[in-house]
């Protein structure tokens, strides 16, 4: 069982899916809005992946094992678990931006808020309890956010494509691109 700080970061991850979902559902009757949200949900995997190959590459220990007197909050990962860049606040940005781009088309603004500020607090977490410093938060969220937008760029148009095959979603509005 992990400590509150742990915990509190794992259940705003599990936030931000439901969000996602909550996201998809209310666009389940516009193929772009549905197109956008799974696609950048694909950045979510595709971000854990791509930071766990940037941390095998950078190396860099983290501020409960490298810095005497810090005291984590939560259990200090075993040497070999890198602290750069930061896996919680990379999947946390890449979860709240495929929220931001299934819910602004819809005008769901609070969504989107509430989203960003969930990636945040994770990011902020994970300092607070130790096992990242501030870098590596900055680190993730940017890089999260960033394979997110990059996945939805490259995705959203095979996914529309697919969405509309099966069945799934609306028609496309006059003036909109046909994927």
């Amino acid at each position: 069982m992990g400590t509150l700080t742990e915990l509190a970061a794992e259940a705003l991850l599990f936030a931000l899916a439901a969000m996602l979902a909550a996201a998809l559902w209310w666009g389940r009757g516009d193929t772009r809005t549905l197109a956008v949200g799974l696609a950048g949900g694909a950045g979510a995997a595709a971000s854990a992946l791509a930071t766990l190959a940037v941390k095998s590459v950078v190396t860099e220990e983290r501020p409960c094992t490298a810095v005497p007197g810090v005291h984590a909050l939560a259990e200090c990962p075993p040497m070999g678990d890198w602290s750069f860049p930061s896996n919680h606040s990379g999947i946390a940005a890449a979860l709240a931006t495929a929220v931001v781009l299934a819910s602004y088309a819809a005008r769901r603004i609070w969504l989107c808020v509430l989203a960003a500020a969930s990636a945040v607090v994770v990011a902020m977490l994970r300092v607070v309890s130790g096992v990242h410093y501030p870098h590596d938060v900055a680190a993730g969220l940017v890089f999260g956010a960033s394979i997110a937008v990059a996945v939805a760029i490259v995705l959203t148009p095979v996914t529309a494509h697919l969405l509309r095959r099966v069945g799934l979603g609306g028609a496309v509005p006059a003036g909109e691109p046909r994927y």
